[in-house]
């Protein structure tokens, strides 16, 4: 089984994490949101649900208030 990585990527101040839990990357946006007068558009479970679907995949979890905020999910071993 790939082991995955997850990213959590501001437009404003770049990489915000890296963490090998997809809760934890989703936490860390939400975290960051506090200090922002955006919301949060996707919930925890919607954002499982896609990464379900592919080991590669970016999602926007803020996309408002010209704040973009995405959760980028990537194999940690890069065997093709």
């Amino acid at each position: 089984m790939t082991k995955l990585v997850y990213i959590v990527r501001s437009n404003h101040d770049g990489i915000l994490g890296v963490f090998t839990n997809k809760k934890l990357a989703y936490n860390e946006a939400i975290d960051y949101l506090k200090n922002s007068d955006s919301t949060i558009e996707k919930s925890y479970s919607q954002i499982c649900v896609k990464f379900k679907d592919t080991i590669r995949n970016n999602i926007f979890v803020v996309y408002n208030n010209n704040l973009e905020l995405q959760i980028e999910q990537y194999p940690l071993n890069n065997k093709y």
